[in-house]
């Protein structure tokens, strides 16, 4: 560190020598030492305390999974600077959002103030909770006794390409099971211990990332110590880059869904996508790093990192001399809530352009 960085060093630098550490660990394949030390300070990190009970997206996915739960995100301000916002939306108009510095942290937000907001909701999942201790829910799910073919299809094309044989059939269908088919199949549901794959998508997401971490990071020591600008980014997969992966599983083939939704819109798949990788994950744990589909495998190499265009403007302003800002306004009731952001220009002259 720097001699003024050392006399009061940031949370933020034991954080990421933490996670650089962590990093390097995976790198050299100690995964098992790696999980070691984070349960040595954190011996709880798999269930959440008594204190606390289940974290607000289980509990907000408990109270709601009848209405149909859905979240949708934005992000703002460059990349070493984002902020992602996720408005938790029930399939009766119910809504809520929050904010956080990564999409869980903005999810978790998001639930809290939905449940926050209606409190009759959050208190009967507490008083079912205390009435039957031992639920269904803590009992692993089951593949459905009559999907459709091409749903029992899918979950067998899944399974043998990641080579996973029939452990995992009950989360590879919930992992291609939609919110909206839920409200339309409760028995099947139930007799099934099945919820819709919001859960799994939510975990998938961190794992394809940490994925794409992993393969980025070895390419770029396999030709030298010190990446470059482009090369030490921390790369996100979207939404477009995860439904890309979808279609080359063919993933939409088997997602179950609504009569009224046809399955094909990039968030359903791309959510599916990120449920069946956390499925795969689920059962193999990190031997997924290096062995997996060739389907993957190939999409995670070919993965492009995009500067956001908040990103491009920053630098172009920043070599003109340019001051930028950004000004939002928010109309519309909340379930038709819409937002719009005015770009404030100051340049060397001290003229504002917006």
């Amino acid at each position: 560190m720097g001699a003024g960085e050392a006399q009061r060093p940031a949370k933020s630098v034991s954080e990421a020598v933490a996670r650089q550490i962590l990093g390097a660990l995976s790198l050299c394949g100690e995964h098992q030492f790696a999980r070691r030390l984070v349960a040595a300070v954190w011996p709880d990190l798999d269930r959440p305390s008594a204190e606390t009970g289940a974290d607000p997206v289980t509990l907000a996915h408990m109270a709601f999974h009848k209405e149909g739960l859905t979240y949708d995100y934005d992000e703002e301000g460059p990349d070493h600077r984002k902020v992602f916002r996720a408005t938790a939306r029930t399939g009766t108009g119910r809504t809520a959002e929050g904010t956080g510095l990564s999409k869980k942290a903005a999810r978790a937000a998001a639930a809290r103030a939905l449940l926050d907001r209606y409190p009759q909701a959050a208190g009967a999942v507490d008083q079912g909770q205390k009435a039957a201790p031992a639920t269904n829910r803590s009992m692993p799910p089951l593949p459905y006794a009559q999907p459709g073919n091409r749903h029992r299809d899918a979950v067998s094309d899944l399974a043998t390409m990641f080579e996973l044989g029939h452990r995992a059939d009950g989360l590879l269908a919930q992992a291609l099971t939609h919110a909206s088919w839920i409200l339309e199949n409760q028995a099947a549901v139930t007799a099934a211990r099945q919820h819709n794959n919001h859960l799994l998508a939510h975990h998938g997401s961190h794992v394809i990332n940490y994925l794409a971490a992993h393969v980025r990071a070895r390419r770029t020591l396999a030709r030298g110590l010190t990446p470059d600008e482009d090369e030490s980014r921390i790369l996100t997969a979207s939404d477009e880059d995860t439904a890309q992966l979808g279609a080359a599983l063919q993933v939409a083939e088997g997602l179950l869904t609504s009569r009224g939704e046809s399955g094909q819109g990039r968030t359903a798949v791309s959510d599916a996508t990120q449920a069946v990788v956390a499925a795969a994950w689920r059962t193999h744990g990190s031997r997924l790093l290096w062995r997996r589909p060739d389907v993957l495998d190939d999409w995670l190499t070919g993965l492009k990192h995009r500067h956001d265009p908040v990103t491009v403007l920053a630098a172009m302003t920043a070599a003109y001399g340019i001051d930028n800002d950004f000004e939002y306004q928010i109309c519309g009731p909340d379930h038709l809530k819409s937002y719009t952001a005015t770009v404030v220009l100051r340049d060397t002259r001290g003229r504002v352009h917006r």
